[in-house]
C-alpha cells in the first residue's frame, strides 16, 4: 500500500509540472509500469543459457530487459550497483571489490547476451561519481580519488581500445601525489554517446552552456 501511495504522489507531481516535456515523459513512464506486472518479472525467462545474478544490479537489468522486449517505447534506462565505497578489505581475488567486480560483470553480461536480436537498438554505458585512489591504504583499501572510467557496450560502439592513454602510476605523476588525474570531461562522453545513439546532435540539451566536444565513440 506504501509502495502505491508513494508512486501515486511522484504521478501527481509530473502531472502538475508545467514543463510540457517534463510532463509528457513523466505520464509515459507511469503508463509504462502500470504494464509492467509483478508477474512478468517473476516468470521472465531469458535467452536459453542466460543466468542473471540475484543481485540488486542483476535484477535490475532483468528488469530493462523485460522492458525492452515489452516494446514499450523505453529509451532510457538506469541500473545501479552500490558498494564501490572499498576504505577497507579491498581484495583481489575475494575482497569485496572483486566480488562487487564480479558481480559487475556477470550482470552485464547477462544482460547483453539476454538482448540477443535487440543488441543493435542497445547501448550500454557505465558511471561512477568518484574514482579511487592508486595506492592501497592503511586498512587494505583504497580512499576517494578523482579519475574513473567508463565502459561502453554496443554493436555501434567503436570498441576494443581505450580512448585516453593512461600516464604513468609513478608517485610524482599523480595528482596529489595519489589519484588518476582527470584526462576526459565525462560530458563528451555522455554527448557522444547520446548524439549518435538517441540522435540529439545537440549538446547544449543535454548540458547547457558546456562548450566542450563530443567523443566519438559510436560509429
Amino acid at each position: 500500500m506504501a509502495a502505491n501511495l508513494t508512486a501515486g504522489s511522484f504521478e501527481e507531481l509530473y502531472e502538475q509540472t508545467s514543463n510540457r516535456l517534463l510532463n509528457r515523459a513523466g505520464k509515459e513512464s507511469f503508463e509504462a509500469l502500470k504494464m509492467l506486472n509483478v508477474n512478468d518479472i517473476k516468470n521472465y525467462q531469458p535467452v536459453a543459457g542466460v543466468v542473471y545474478p540475484n543481485s540488486p544490479l542483476g535484477n535490475s537489468l532483468k528488469q530493462i530487459a523485460v522492458l525492452i522486449k515489452m516494446n514499450i517505447g523505453l529509451e532510457v534506462a538506469f541500473a545501479e550497483s552500490g558498494g564501490w565505497d572499498t576504505h577497507f578489505n579491498q581484495g583481489t581475488l575475494n575482497g569485496v571489490f572483486a566480488r562487487n567486480v564480479r558481480d559487475f560483470s556477470d550482470s552485464i553480461a547477462a544482460f547483453w547476451n539476454d538482448m540477443g536480436a535487440y543488441q543493435d537498438d542497445v547501448t550500454v554505458m557505465t558511471m561512477t561519481e568518484f574514482g579511487r585512489t592508486v595506492a592501497q591504504n592503511g586498512t587494505g583499501g583504497t580512499d576517494h580519488g578523482r579519475a574513473s572510467c567508463s565502459f561502453i557496450l554496443g554493436n555501434d560502439v567503436q570498441g576494443g581500445k581505450l580512448y585516453q592513454q593512461i600516464g604513468s602510476l609513478a608517485k610524482d605523476q599523480l595528482e596529489d601525489q595519489r589519484d588518476l588525474p582527470v584526462t576526459t570531461d565525462f560530458r563528451s562522453v555522455f554527448s557522444g554517446v547520446a548524439n549518435k545513439h538517441l540522435g540529439i546532435n545537440n549538446n547544449g540539451i543535454l548540458f547547457p552552456k558546456w562548450e566542450g566536444k563530443a567523443l566519438e565513440i559510436i560509429r
